[in-house]
């Protein structure tokens, strides 16, 4: 028989993580914010807790420090594709639902060229994170190479090219986009990701992909 304090301790731990990850979502929610209004240089700790509403020390019980955020930042659009490759609709087109993440993935505060630069700048000149945002790329990879192979096997996309590489060049494609976005006066990434993906389909489909289409989208929060 079970000690009887399992039971009772079950639901309690269970709130306590929920809290614990909802003061987590928090966080990162108000640190990608500032970073995208203010920068990354800008933006204390401080700042970021009073945003989130929880004492000071509180961000350390969660991230070593400011430049961490950015790799929780990398780990949630992974975690978006994980979950588009986790959940195919076998009745819609895999060009459409890869459409789709593609766009999440540039949604809400990543809508930011200042957020898209300081994530290129801090990541790639910091020693300690550039071995952690390495291996989130071919996370990434991992799961959209999932959605690919789903679409070859329907006969969506080109099968002499292995789905790992049509993976890997899809992914040079969209951050490509992103940087160079990021770098331009004035652009619609959503226009821009459109192209760029039509491009890409044109090289890897095996049928001419449909006339881009007109659509509104709603914004999501990063």
């Amino acid at each position: 028989m079970p000690p009887r304090t399992s039971s009772a301790l079950t639901p309690r731990a269970g709130r306590r993580e929920r809290r614990r990850q909802e003061t987590g979502q928090r966080l990162l929610d108000a640190a990608v914010r500032l970073f995208a209004e203010r920068g990354f240089a800008n933006t204390t700790v401080e700042d970021i807790t009073q945003a989130a509403d929880v004492g000071k020390g509180t961000f350390f019980n969660y991230f070593p420090s400011k430049e961490h955020v950015l790799v929780a930042l990398g780990e949630r659009q992974v975690g978006r594709i994980a979950a588009a490759a986790g959940s195919i609709d076998p009745d819609e087109p895999l060009r459409d639902q890869i459409r789709r993440v593609v766009h999440q993935l540039a949604a809400g505060w990543l809508r930011s060229k200042r957020l898209i630069r300081t994530m290129l700048g801090v990541g790639l000149g910091n020693e300690t994170l550039t071995p952690l945002l390495e291996g989130l790329l071919p996370q990434g990879r991992g799961h959209m190479q999932i959605l690919i192979a789903a679409g070859q096997r329907r006969g969506e996309l080109r099968r002499d090219l292995a789905a790992a590489d049509l993976a890997r060049m899809l992914q040079q494609f969209m951050l490509g986009t992103q940087i160079v976005w990021s770098l331009h006066p004035a652009a619609d990434i959503d226009v821009w990701i459109d192209q760029a993906l039509d491009a890409f389909w044109q090289g890897i489909g095996t049928e001419r992909p449909p006339a881009p289409r007109t659509r509104s989208r709603t914004r999501e929060r990063v």
